[in-house]
């Protein structure tokens, strides 16, 4: 079963259907969003809230959201609305492989952690726990106005890696594949690994596998599961006896990290 949400605000307005938690919420919101506005290095443009939910991960739902980004967020704020358990929950991945992963220590319910556009994180809800998040997606006033996310481009024409994987990501929704494979090449080229994975994949699709092998080839070797399964189907497909020994390697070692294919190849 999916996880549970009850979304509260929608491109920066409290939705009618969340009144009574606006009655109980904005208050406190606001005095946070006060505090995340002081925090150094934040950002000098007004924020303010895109999107909000409070979303339930209970045994028999689904309990995990993969390591991911939050795209169209420039700033995130959530906390535990139920008494959070040690090493459960919310983690950040520093890295591309699952060993490095660190739980979020909450400590009480009600204790926000802050956090920007570029960190990678992740949700796994351990055990028989329960919990209710409250999730605040924000961004420049300006931002919500046009409907996208302006602080990328400037980034990644800067040099930022993160950045120009988000550009193409943009880029990619808008079906404009030639931009979109040229900002995820400058972004793999930088070493990001699933820059490397997105590009290889649109080559693949686009019937290159011979340049979108060793893209694959190159983040499996720094431990992104993902990689290491699409590797492991070029690898598979080659008629040659040795290339199929590999294969298994490598979705061995994606399903070391428990990636869903993995484990089913």
């Amino acid at each position: 079963q999916p996880s549970r949400e009850f979304q509260l605000i929608d491109d920066g307005q409290w939705l009618p259907e969340a009144a009574g938690m606006r009655a109980v919420l904005e208050r406190p919101l606001m005095e946070l969003l006060g505090r995340i506005r002081d925090l150094d290095g934040v950002t000098d443009e007004e924020l303010w809230p895109v999107q909000s939910w409070i979303r339930r991960y209970a045994p028999g739902e689904r309990r995990e959201h993969p390591v991911h980004y939050d795209h169209k967020s420039m700033v995130t704020a959530v906390t535990s609305l139920t008494p959070p358990r040690a090493g459960s929950g919310l983690y950040v991945q520093h890295g591309p492989h699952v060993s490095s992963r660190t739980w979020v220590d909450f400590g009480v319910a009600g204790t926000f952690a802050v956090h920007g556009w570029d960190l990678a994180h992740g949700v796994d809800v351990q055990g028989d726990e329960e919990r209710f998040s409250l999730i605040l997606f924000l961004k420049p006033v300006k931002d919500i106005a046009a409907g996208g996310q302006s602080w990328y481009r400037p980034l990644a024409e800067a040099g930022s890696a993160l950045a120009a994987y988000r550009v193409g990501m943009d880029l990619e929704a808008d079906h404009d594949m030639p931009q979109a494979k040229e900002f995820y090449s400058k972004s793999a080229k930088q070493g990001h690994w699933v820059s490397m994975n997105r590009l290889g994949s649109i080559l693949q699709r686009e019937g290159d596998v011979a340049t979108a092998q060793p893209l694959f080839e190159a983040a499996a070797k720094l431990g992104y599961a993902s990689s290491q399964v699409a590797l492991g189907d070029i690898l598979s497909q080659q008629a040659v006896p040795a290339r199929g020994s590999e294969a298994a390697n490598w979705y061995a070692t994606a399903a070391e990290q428990n990636h869903p294919a993995g484990l089913h190849r």
